[in-house]
């Protein structure tokens, strides 16, 4: 999953499949797959069977993965399907409004959208800490600035300040939330622009070059599945259908049709301290008791 999350990958059959594997094999099991979701292309088609999931969902957290999924999924599909997400269950008015935001800046021009990015950038010069600002409206306002030509590089690079660099570090030390973005792979590409050499920065690269490394082995791993997947499903074999057959139950033991007959002997028992029966007066023990009988 990270070998395509990392190469933000745009095909359109991730989705269904995990989704797939939701259904079939639980969110549990397959929980890694769903965060993921709100990163890639939500196809029209999966866009229903997202929504049933959330009627059916019992626990918050699956329930607020698959509201990222709603509020990331291409503008055009909750207009058509406004009628079934305004029915479904557990969905809050909170992410009802994020969706509308996001249609509605979807119509402003380029030239409209980068003037409230500048002026919102303006008035979060004034929070106290980072947990202040509104990064969902920031994270619209980019996301509905990307097919426009509106601002250009050089802008952007201007944009770096060594007044980031301060923002972020506290809050790299504090800890945050890794599976969406990794601030220090971020910090360093700015510090590296920028020139300013950071006390962390060895470490952080270590870190990197390991996690890189782990990912490499991943991605090679998902390219030997793949393999066996294409090949299963030449032959007609689909690995995620469930088996039909129920398991085979193991034989039970057959029921002893004779009585077990109790083993009676011949002669009365001779103890150890008795009379040896060959008739030589001593005690068994000391006369025949070892002998071959």
């Amino acid at each position: 999953m990270d070998y395509f999350r990392d190469g933000w990958c745009q095909e359109a059959a991730l989705v269904p499949i995990i989704l797939r594997a939701c259904r079939q094999y639980g969110v549990d099991e397959n929980v890694h797959g769903l965060i993921a979701c709100g990163q890639f292309v939500l196809p029209e088609e999966s866009h229903d069977d997202v929504l049933q999931m959330l009627a059916n969902a019992n626990d918050s957290e699956t329930a607020r993965r698959l509201h990222r999924i709603l509020i990331h999924a291409p503008v055009d599909v909750p207009l058509r399907r406004e009628s079934d997400l305004l029915d479904t269950p557990n969905l809050p008015d909170e992410v009802i409004s994020r969706i509308n935001r996001r249609e509605d800046l979807s119509g402003w021009p380029g030239a409209k959208l980068w003037q409230e990015l500048q002026d919102f950038v303006r008035r979060s010069e004034d929070k106290r800490c980072v947990g202040e600002i509104d990064h969902a409206y920031a994270n619209d306002l980019v996301e509905a600035l990307g097919p426009h030509e509106e601002p250009d590089a050089a802008t952007i690079c201007e944009m770096f300040s060594e007044r980031s660099v301060e923002v972020v570090r506290p809050q790299i030390h504090t800890g945050y939330d890794r599976t969406i973005v990794c601030l220090e792979d971020r910090l360093l590409l700015v510090a590296h622009a920028l020139g300013i050499e950071l006390p962390e920065a060895d470490a952080w690269r270590a870190e990197r070059a390991e996690r890189e490394c782990r990912q490499a082995e991943r991605r090679a791993e998902l390219d030997k599945l793949g393999r066996r997947y294409q090949a299963m499903k030449a032959r007609g074999i689909d690995p995620f259908a469930k088996s039909a057959e129920k398991p085979k139950s193991l034989p039970r033991e057959q029921p002893l049709t004779e009585a077990v007959k109790p083993v009676r002997l011949d002669q009365p028992r001779v103890g150890r301290n008795d009379r040896c029966p060959c008739g030589s007066g001593k005690k068994f023990k000391k006369c025949c008791f070892r002998k071959p009988r």
